[in-house]
């Protein structure tokens, strides 16, 4: 915020006009000067004049109340600043240095309701380009605090196009834009912010969090495996950097989109390492040794992502049902039934029942078979051996 009120303090000094006055100059070269407390000596003892001869509410005196109200925010006595910035505005309506003047004294406040009711009411246009960006950037800030998303992201958004090269508000609109949904632009503003500050932790890990969300919502398979292959590279910058258990979460759930199923091993159980009582790193161990064909080894990892409890309903079912997968494909039909019913899937549970029955009655069919086999196999063996014998003859056709 220094920027913005090196620009606004600027503003006011090159652009205040009012009636001559001894007094008066000599607090503006106070102010100018830096003597902050004989300025607003000099301006409150010229509004103390005006109230003696009832010229208090006299447009004309309206810079005086200016000054006061920005001697007292250069001293950093925002709440003292509110009331002639106040006075400023109910004599010169949308005069625009009071109106920056005084947003910036509530905003200094975490006032951020009047914050945005004083700075929505400037007509930006009569700013310069970076004026309006921080002016957008204390909108935006203040509308996610008082809860208006909506109006929050529209400002980010400004700000963003405002100060295409700055980093911060790049990436702060990206934020708020996965927040509110809009995947496709929190992914391009976050690409700008790490494309321009690649070294901050914090917009990388951002911008994997919207590539694998960005993966989940593509339906193109190529596309989706690239955008996770993007994420995984991101992540393991990140991992690099700082291998803690939400960077690794992070390459892990990048990883097994991407495929990436030998280096999710190792990824996961450094996760493991770092946090024991999570069921999700077991979980995606388990699935990468299933998706690599080692079903048996696949259901130790399952076995504990189920005894640490996924928290949801819905992530329990993913774990009840990567697990009968497994033993289904290692033909445990009764673990895979017991499985599957913990999912909710009963009828793939009854398929696999079924499956068992109708195995159990071809093997009696066969073994009924093959035991009809074996009595005319053992019949003409019995004919061949009776012909052989002297004046032997074949034994009566069977009936």
């Amino acid at each position: 915020m220094r920027r913005l009120s090196a620009v606004l303090s600027l503003l006011l000094v090159v652009t205040l006009c009012a009636p001559a006055s001894a007094d008066y100059e000599a607090g503006v070269k106070a102010l100018q000067n830096g003597q902050l407390a004989e300025a607003i000596t000099e301006f409150q003892g010229l509004i103390e004049q005006l109230s003696l001869v009832q010229a208090e509410d006299d447009p004309q005196y309206a810079p005086y109340y200016l000054m006061l109200g920005q001697a007292f925010y250069k001293s950093g006595k925002f709440k003292e600043a509110e009331a002639p910035l106040q006075k400023t505005l109910e004599l010169k309506s949308g005069d625009l240095n009071a109106q920056l003047l005084l947003g910036q004294a509530y905003y200094r406040q975490k006032n951020y309701r009047d914050t945005a009711g004083t700075l929505a009411a400037i007509d930006l246009s009569k700013l310069p380009a970076s004026s309006q960006a921080q002016v957008s950037r204390m909108l935006a800030a203040s509308y996610d605090q008082i809860g208006q998303s909506g109006l929050a992201l529209r400002n980010w958004e400004k700000t963003a196009k405002l100060a295409p090269s700055d980093p911060v508000a790049q990436f702060n609109y990206g934020k708020a834009a996965l927040t509110s949904g809009y995947v496709d632009d929190a992914v391009k503003a976050l690409e700008k912010a790490v494309s321009l500050d690649g070294k901050d932790p914090a917009k990388r890990k951002s911008l994997g969090n919207a590539l694998v969300l960005k993966s989940r919502q593509t339906t193109n398979r190529a596309q989706k495996q690239a955008l996770y292959q993007k994420a995984s590279s991101h992540a393991s910058v990140l991992v690099t950097a700082d291998p803690s258990f939400d960077n690794l979460m992070l390459l892990a759930s990048a990883q097994l989109g991407a495929k990436q199923f030998e280096a999710l091993l190792g990824t996961a159980d450094r996760a493991i390492a770092k946090n024991r009582d999570d069921w999700l790193p077991p979980f995606y161990k388990g699935q990468a040794l299933t998706s690599l064909g080692r079903f048996q080894d696949a259901i130790p990892p399952l076995d504990i992502a189920v005894s640490k409890r996924p928290p949801t309903e819905s992530e329990q079912r993913q774990v009840f049902t990567q697990l009968g997968f497994v033993h289904n494909k290692l033909g445990h039909s009764t673990e895979a039934q017991a499985a599957y019913r913990k999912a909710g899937n009963n009828a793939e549970a009854d398929r696999i029942a079924d499956n068992e029955r109708i195995a159990k009655d071809n093997e009696g069919i066969e073994a009924h078979n093959a035991e009809v086999q074996e009595l005319e196999r053992a019949k003409k063996e019995l004919e061949e051996k009776m012909k052989a014998l002297p004046g032997g003859v074949a034994p009566p056709p069977s009936r």
